[in-house]
């Protein structure tokens, strides 16, 4: 026997919702097949959901687009990070810089590039080797070239600012997201009330009758692995 299946995504949603939407419109509420109750539920549910759907989908894709520059910008600040690091290894290896100065720049226990490999590393590495470099060069020693800490610098600040930006935008979309879910829980409640009424609207008609009826309403039926459609026209 087929048995009805909930919508799983917001597409079925609407469509679920839409449809009864489209019944409660065009026919009389003596022979709508659930009650004005619930009709006017969904005619005043649906718009506020299909905004906050599109809502969702234009922060998603600004997210999208912010993450695409700022990981222009975040490669180029690691690299120039990423070359003051090495060059500073290589003062050390020179006899330039002695191996103490390492810890300015929290490099004395671990003595190797550390990891740049996400916007988080960046984002405390950069600040660290910068202020380490600020320090000792206030103490009177050379600063480093090649690039420069001034340099790094620029880079880094110009990071740091899409970064800034790029949270903020992911902050809003997680809020809009934690909004969707809460419309999908309405949404799954709203419509598993709809369809228990159209059921039973239906169910003094033989089964293949009431699922037609019934699908009419944008009931969705479906066969288990081990079911034959041609059940219904026995």
């Amino acid at each position: 026997m087929p048995y009805r299946r909930l919508p799983n995504t917001d597409a079925a949603r609407l469509k679920a919702l839409r449809t009864a939407n489209m019944k409660g419109e065009e026919i009389s509420p003596l022979y709508l097949a659930f009650p004005q109750s619930v009709y006017y539920k969904i005619h005043s549910f649906l718009p506020r959901y299909e905004a906050a759907l599109n809502l969702y989908a234009i922060q998603k894709q600004q997210l999208s687009a912010q993450n695409r520059q700022l990981h222009v910008i975040y490669k180029k600040a690691r690299m120039f990070l990423s070359h003051f690091i090495q060059i500073t290894f290589f003062a050390v290896q020179r006899g330039e810089l002695s191996e103490r100065s390492l810890k300015y720049f929290g490099l004395d226990s671990i003595k190797t590039l550390p990891s740049l490999q996400s916007y988080e590393d960046l984002a405390y590495w950069g600040n660290i080797i910068l202020k380490g470099e600020e320090k000792r060069t206030s103490e009177g020693y050379s600063p480093l070239t090649n690039p420069t800490a001034a340099v790094v610098k620029v880079r880094y600040e110009q990071f740091m600012d899409a970064y800034h930006e790029y949270k903020i935008h992911r902050k809003t979309r997680d809020a809009a997201h934690e909004e969707i879910l809460r419309f999908r829980k309405e949404a799954d409640e709203l419509i598993s009330t709809l369809w228990d009424h159209i059921e039973r609207s239906f169910r003094d008609l033989p089964d293949h009758m009431r699922r037609e009826k019934a699908a009419e309403y944008g009931i969705i039926y479906v066969y288990r692995s081990n079911e034959s459609r041609h059940i219904d026209s026995l």
